[in-house]
């Protein structure tokens, strides 16, 4: 370990030399602070004395000097000074002396502020060590993560960008530049930035994300965040390109089909519920609006099912006479009715082994209700015009837009059906109530026309943006992808402005937004819904989150 004493008396510098000896230090001693500057110029030192008052350059200037070095080791520095007091002590440590010695001093205080300082310099060594290690370490890693095709960016306390890989520029596309915040530098649209800023805000120290980059080619990014172990205040991106993943996962998905997709809470609450329910052999009752994809959850509880081989069947039971409805889930047998020319298998049976959806079962009829609760609780069903039961293995699934409970109070719904078909319960919430998802759900839908249609290459502005956040959405995600699809054929330059959307939508009427407010059952509501949708029944049948078939219902019980 080198050291340098400076001190203008010779004699003094002689006996600092004679009470290091025994501390096996490499000692140059200097008269003069001009003298030690030369000196530190030429080779660097790791321990330093110096006394404040020396000629012309005083010691305090020469440790201002030895700190404001732009490169270089930074020495300890031990002060020795005749001043005393706060004034003078503040002085020391704002010039940067590590200690100070007031003179006269004792021999073994001497020594003690030596031994203090060599332990310091001791630690400070191994400190720097350990810290080269981790910069060694952390290019070798850099060069891994490069070889991985792994994108890693360093992000401040305040989430701007201090350092990034060759790669990460690569995957984005675009420079991370330093001292900017990460969401800004990506190539992320408005929402998506959103998403992005609130997932830093939240995550805590880990966490992962998946975004779709707003490039002319799709990419898809997988982001996880670490703590930097140098710095538990800073984080670590790693990036990982997972566009092949994410374009089999869109486009054959399981479970993810577009009313799942999204990264609200009710959006992954409706995910996992669905991972819950997938396996079981119970059955379950899907609720909610129409539009919100009942029939898609469905499908995804099959598929995601051990009966996921085996055939998924889906029948509509809206409108269904008793006669054709027997038929059509039960079967019937030759010559059973009129037009019954062969033997006929019914869903029950055609879906053996596998799970067979009912939709709108809140609209069957009561003598319906009782043949499919003796199909459920006996695990069998009869052929109309036949007396001999056959054995059925089926997984029933039913999806209703009505409240099945309330329909029980009120007398229009078997209670013991009822209890059988909600074994399970899954209730899809509405789109206004998961709005963090819409640009996901749009993205999702541009990403399906192009690939059949590789010119409508379209993209959303803000602003259009901006009112399809805000639009109350009364036919849900349906209704979304309609309007996604309209303004995409229209938009020529591949731009959806503001112009591009339905008229309805940028200026939805009053009664509209009424009707989707407070929703109702009675002769006025669907007087209003039918006025708000200029007498376009299927469009009314939207605005009040019901079926066609429900809503003419609706209309012939009140004579409209």
């Amino acid at each position: 370990m080198r050291a340098i004493i400076v001190d203008d008396d010779p004699d003094i510098l002689n006996l600092y030399k004679k009470y290091l000896a025994g501390y096996g230090l490499d000692i140059d001693v200097c008269l003069s602070a001009e003298e030690a500057v030369a000196l530190i110029e030429k080779k660097s030192c790791e321990f330093m004395i110096i006394d404040w008052g020396l000629p012309k350059m005083s010691g305090l200037s020469l440790c201002r000097w030895v700190r404001g070095r732009p490169h270089g080791d930074v020495p300890y520095i031990l002060m020795i000074t005749v001043k005393k007091g706060p004034k003078h002590l503040k002085e020391l440590l704002d010039a940067g002396s590590d200690d100070y010695l007031a003179k006269p001093f004792s021999l073994d205080s001497f020594q003690i502020r030596i031994k203090v300082a060599l332990n310091d310099i001791h630690h400070r060594t191994r400190r720097r060590e350990a810290e080269m290690l981790v910069d060694a370490m952390a290019e070798r890693m850099r060069t891994v993560l490069d070889s991985l095709q792994i994108g890693a960016v360093l992000l401040d306390k305040n989430h701007k960008v201090l350092y990034s890989n060759d790669t990460a520029a690569y995957m984005t596309q675009q420079s991370l530049n330093n001292n900017i915040p990460f969401a800004e530098c990506m190539p992320l649209t408005g929402d998506n930035k959103n998403i992005l800023r609130r997932w830093l805000d939240t995550s805590g120290a880990t966490g992962r994300l998946t975004l779709h980059l707003d490039l002319r080619t799709d990419r898809w990014l997988e982001l996880e965040t670490y703590p930097d172990v140098k710095d538990p205040r800073r984080r670590i991106i790693h990036m990982k390109d997972v566009t092949e993943a994410m374009e089999a996962k869109l486009s054959k998905s399981r479970r993810d089909e577009y009313n799942l997709t999204g990264q609200s809470w009710a959006a992954s609450e409706m995910r996992r519920q669905i991972d819950l329910m997938a396996d079981g052999e119970w059955n379950v009752l899907i609720e909610g609006e129409t539009g919100t994809g009942k029939e898609l959850a469905a499908r995804a509880l099959h598929n995601l099912s051990s009966r996921s081989e085996k055939t998924f069947l889906a029948v509509n039971c809206a409108g269904l006479t008793d006669t054709l409805a027997s038929s059509i889930l039960f079967g019937h047998k030759k010559g059973a009715f009129t037009g019954a020319v062969s033997d006929h298998k019914g869903f029950f049976e055609a879906a053996e082994g596998g799970t067979l959806f009912l939709d709108e079962i809140g609209d069957i009829s009561p003598s319906l209700q009782v043949m499919l609760l003796r199909a459920l609780e006996q695990k069998e069903i009869t052929r109309v015009g036949e007396n001999t039961p056959r054995r059925v293995d089926v997984r029933i699934l039913t999806a209703t837009n009505k409240n099945l409970a309330r329909e029980v109070e009120q007398g229009h719904f078997r209670a013991d059906l009822f209890y059988r078909l909600n074994s399970a319960r899954l209730v899809l919430p509405p789109l206004r109530e998961r709005r963090e998802d819409i640009p996901l759900l749009i993205e999702h839908f541009l990403y399906q026309y192009r690939r059949r249609y590789p010119e409508l290459n379209s993209k959303v502005n803000s602003e259009a943006m901006k009112i399809l956040m805000n639009y109350p959405w009364p036919g849900n995600i349906r209704e979304l992808k309609s309007v996604i699809q309209f303004a995409a054929v229209q938009a020529a330059n591949g731009l959806i402005t503001p112009e591009e959307l339905p008229p309805d939508i940028v200026n939805p009427p009053q009664a509209k937004l009424d009707i989707v407010l407070k929703a109702g059952n009675d002769a006025q509501s669907i007087r209003n819904a039918i006025t708000a949708a200029a007498g376009n029944r299927s469009k009314a049948a939207s605005y009040m989150g019901v079926s066609r078939a429900t809503f003419y219902r609706k209309m012939k019980k009140f004579n409209i």
